[in-house]
């Protein structure tokens, strides 16, 4: 029996080609800062029946939500994980920051 040569690992890319791929692109040095859409951190307070709090983040550009995390015990946790996000992903800071 003859040996093969082990299957390449695939590495994906992200294309400029729509969705979702062309605005993390845009994010990974593919595009100019003026190209970049607005980046967006939103935190969302949730209280439970018990009326213990919980607050999660999401980062949106251009109305797509890109990722999402929580649940954290405050806002500003929650709002410094999806800063901590967007600069080790998307290599940028988020624009603005918004508590719901």
């Amino acid at each position: 029996m003859s040996m093969s040569a082990p299957t390449p690992k695939r590495h994906w890319r992200v294309t400029p080609s729509g969705g979702i791929g062309a605005i993390l692109a845009q994010f990974v040095g593919q595009a100019t800062d003026r190209d970049r859409p607005m980046l967006e951190i939103i935190v969302e307070r949730w209280t439970n029946r018990d009326g213990s709090e919980e607050f999660l983040w999401s980062v949106w550009a251009d109305g797509r939500r890109i990722d999402m995390g929580g649940p954290l015990k405050d806002a500003g946790a929650a709002a410094r994980a999806g800063q901590r996000f967007c600069r080790m992903k998307l290599g940028s800071a988020a624009d603005r920051i918004t508590r719901l």
